[in-house]
């Protein structure tokens, strides 16, 4: 008691004496321990900090006395916690130096198991310490390299906490996907506490994938960097950023024929025998392979792999199905005969079979708006031929297979069927699937077959509603008002009636086809007879229409007088004159017929006169001023209607309809392209509207051209040369592009889709000077290929947004001169209505190509 008493008095003059017996163990060291002498302020009580080379009390020391010197002399317990995060970053400096002079000796590879197993201790007794950290301190940590990793060449490499992850001793999937991906190390509390995560998260993962793919695909192999996709499929991504989409690190399969599988023959055909090789690629570079014929058919493609969690990841990213980015088209070979035994049959069966056709109940994918309508009798021709051509088109590659059926849609409503003699229905399926139904897979196709083939006892035995009755809807125009005019006189009604004689149409009669034996030119111009046939047939139906329209608004006298000018001008109108060209329409007199026909629909009622057009007829016009149900009216007869009078809701729609119909009826019309080569002069148009430039000379200038015949693409679309500024120039342009003529050619090929337009009535030429783009001659457009290659080909590359949109109002601009020939009012009229009713069709078509 005395000395204690004494030794507390005097502490701060004794404190710094070295009389007390201690023990140093160097961290680096063989584990050697060294005795002297030292200081009460200089060690410690506690045995356990000697890992981290501070001094403590010779443990020997109280054992031989038994009692504690240490409390004795005021000798701390443990190191404070500043104390021992700086020796901890000491520890580390002295470690990196020792590893820096480290070669590959035996020796330097045990000193790296030393470094590594003291920070293990080191770790170990921290953690005993952590209820004296507070989060200063470890925040201060987490921006220290000084947790020590063994990397795959055996070498101790330093990382920030948040750059680690725990591994257990379970040895379980877990603790595989950190080894292989990331930098582990064992578990502690303390470490845990400065940021080393427990385990790798799907975001981690995923940021490891992106950043080294290669690297880790190299490391592991495709197994198990399958494994790691499926993990980063199980959690939904909710936000994809570009850089995601951007990088090539989702692994994809590319067939590779010169790879062979063992005892395979070297001599056997196709692709089954060539090995899928596992390469990294970019999300919009791989297919989902959702259809096995396309994915036979183009096995050049990279396809994801067959499992359906990573489909659904692919997609997420960007991946686009096969059979959505595939275009599908056909060609149609040799006779085209309608009324034959086989479509009769054919006929038949549709008709019968139309309710399990268009059940909703018969498929899980939607059908299309008024499905019924595209399979109604009065809208659907069958058609025989002697051969189908399906072509499959995905990019620049191109793919032919012969098929027994498929449909075309002619019109708003109307579709033909074509189908040979050798019908396979699931052809049949296929072809009506694409036409009634959003989307069509393969085992809606399989359905639909089996549909029109099982026997009508059979379905009905399995529960299937055979004899549901399915009523087609009809438009019905809306309801007329009272109408405002007095009694009508005898005046009115001769006029009336002389109306009506004016718009019944002349009976046509029905030519037969002749037979062809392959599908040359000839038999091509046979197609687009047999279309104009078919638009002469609707143009009949709208005459009949237009004579019951002009029935009812007779009673008034305004009406009656509009219609006797508008039946005189009919009768005294001579033929408009067609575009020059160098070859004569073999049907003239049926085109005359047609003209005729169409001034007769300009108006429903007779009433409104015809726009004056130059080269094509305009199949529109109004009704009466003042009468209900009005026809749509283009900028040019404005002045003929009522403006004092409201027009109800019915009327509009009616209009909207009607120039639908006008639309659709100006389509049908277009006609096939020049068959050699196509020649006319240089024009001056001098009525021109007011407000228009008319340059120096006070009129337009419509170019002449000189085209010659070059080639086909092989979807079918003619090529011409140009004459008119050197035609070896342009022969030598269009042999030297191939691949750009290619790329135009499945361009417009995808705009005839949008528009229902056929493909035989577009061609490609090219012309070196001038502006022109494309122009419209006799029905049939003309594109130059020198605007597409200069402003949108892209080496190869996918075609943009804005491409499209500017060859889709191109085309919408020509297609409009099938009604107006003038650069006028109605002429911009009608070319803001082809675009505003088929741009959701090609916003559709772009979504489906993933182009954005």
């Amino acid at each position: 008691g005395v000395y204690e008493r004494a030794w507390t008095r005097n502490y701060s003059t004794l404190k710094e004496i070295h009389f007390l017996p201690c023990a140093r163990k160097d961290p680096f060291g063989n584990g050697a321990i060294v005795k002297d002498m030292r200081s009460p302020e200089e060690c410690y009580s506690d045995p356990a900090c000697q890992v981290m080379g501070f001094i403590i009390l010779d443990p020997e020391l109280d054992r031989k006395s038994g009692r504690a010197y240490g409390s004795s002399f005021n000798v701390a317990s443990k190191p404070s916690p500043q104390l021992l995060l700086k020796r901890l970053l000491e520890i580390v400096v002295t470690a990196k130096m020792l590893l820096d002079h480290a070669g590959q000796d035996e020796e330097s590879q045990a000193l790296r198991d030393t470094i590594l197993s003291l920070f293990d201790q080191t770790f170990s007794y921290l953690s005993s310490r952590s209820t004296d950290f507070n989060a200063s301190h470890m925040k201060a940590l987490q921006r220290e390299t000084f947790v020590p990793c063994k990397d795959d060449s055996g070498a101790v490499q330093w990382y920030k906490p948040s750059q680690v992850y725990f591994t257990n001793s379970d040895g379980n999937a877990e603790d595989e996907v950190v080894a292989l991906l990331f930098h582990s190390i064992n578990f502690s509390p303390f470490l845990a506490a400065t940021g080393v995560k427990a385990e790798a998260s799907v975001q981690d993962i995923l940021h490891r994938l992106v950043t080294q793919p290669k690297e880790i695909l190299e490391k592991v192999g495709h197994t198990k960097y399958l494994n790691f996709l499926h993990r980063i499929a199980s959690e939904p991504m909710r936000n994809v950023s570009p850089q995601i989409r951007q990088a090539p690190f989702l692994l994809a399969y590319q067939q590779d024929v010169e790879l062979k599988e063992d005892g395979k023959d070297e001599d056997a055909k196709g692709t089954d025998d060539a090995i899928a090789r596992p390469v990294l690629a970019k999300a919009q570079d791989i297919y989902l392979i959702d259809n096995s014929l396309l994915g036979r058919m183009f096995s050049h493609v990279l396809h994801a792999p067959h499992e359906t969690d990573l489909e659904h990841l692919y997609e997420r990213l960007g991946s686009r199905y096969i059979s959505k980015s595939v275009n599908k088209n056909h060609r149609i070979i040799g006779r085209q005969l309608k009324e034959t035994t086989l479509t009769r049959e054919f006929a038949r069966r549709l008709k019968e079979r139309l309710p399990l056709l268009i059940s909703p109940k018969n498929t899980s994918r939607p059908l299309v708006k008024d499905a019924e309508k595209y399979l109604d009798e009065r809208t659907l021709e069958v058609v025989q031929v002697d051969g189908v051509q399906a072509v499959y088109s995905l990019g620049v590659h191109d793919k032919v297979q012969q098929v027994s059926c498929c449909a075309s849609r002619t019109g708003r409503w109307a579709v033909t069927l074509y189908v040979t003699e050798d019908l396979d229905f699931f052809d049949v399926g296929s072809a009506l699937g694409d036409i009634i139904m959003q989307r069509c897979e393969l085992e809606d196709a399989f359905l639909l077959s089996n549909l029109i083939e099982a026997p009508l006892d059979t379905l009905r035995a399995r529960g299937f509603a055979v004899d549901k009755k399915v009523k087609v809807k009809e438009y019905k125009p809306p309801p007329k008002p009272k109408p405002k005019a007095p009694v009508p006189t005898p005046s009115a009604t001769s006029t009336s009636t002389a109306a009506t004689s004016a718009s019944k149409p002349s009976p046509t009669s029905e030519q037969k086809q002749p037979s062809g034996a392959d599908g040359s030119q000839d038999d091509i111009s046979k197609s687009l007879s047999s279309e104009s046939d078919a638009d002469e047939s609707r143009l009949a139906k709208l005459a009949a229409e237009a004579a019951a329209a002009a029935e009812a608004v007779a009673s008034s006298p305004a009406a009656a007088a509009v219609a006797a000018k508008a039946a005189a001008a009919a009768s005294q109108a001579k033929p408009p004159e067609s575009s020059p060209t160098n070859h004569q329409d073999p049907d003239s007199l049926r085109n005359k017929k047609r003209r005729g026909l169409r001034k007769l629909l300009g108006s429903r009622g007779g009433s409104a006169k015809m726009p004056d057009m130059s080269q094509h007829t305009a199949a529109s016009g109004s009704s009466a001023p003042g009468s209900f149900g009005q026809d749509h009216i283009p900028p040019s007869q404005t002045g003929q209607v009522d403006n004092d009078t409201p027009v109800p809701p019915e009327a509009d729609a009616f209009s909207h309809e009607r120039l639908n119909e006008i639309l659709a009826s100006s389509l049908a019309s277009s006609r096939g392209t020049a068959a050699t080569g196509l020649n006319s002069a240089e024009r001056h148009t001098t009525a021109l509207p007011e407000g228009l430039s008319r340059g120096d000379e006070g009129c337009e200038v419509i170019p002449g051209q000189n085209l010659k015949i070059f080639g086909r693409t092989t979807n079918g679309i003619k090529v011409f040369s140009s004459a008119k500024n050197g035609e070896e120039d342009s022969e030598a342009f269009l042999r030297s592009n191939i691949q750009t003529i290619k790329t135009f050619a499945s361009l417009l090929e995808t705009l005839c889709e949008v528009y229902q337009l056929n493909m035989q009535c577009v061609a490609i030429y090219y012309e070196s000077c001038g502006n022109t783009i494309a122009f419209n001659s006799n029905k049939a457009l003309y594109f130059n290929l020198r605007l597409f290659a200069h402003l949108h080909y892209n080496d190869g590359g996918p075609l943009s947004s804005e491409c499209y949109s500017y060859w889709f109002t191109t085309m919408a601009h020509e297609l409009a001169h099938n009604l107006v020939s003038a650069h006028n009012k109605d002429h911009g009229y009608y070319t803001e209505s082809y675009v505003t009713l088929f741009l959701p069709a090609l916003s559709a078509r772009l979504n489906r190509l993933g182009i954005n």
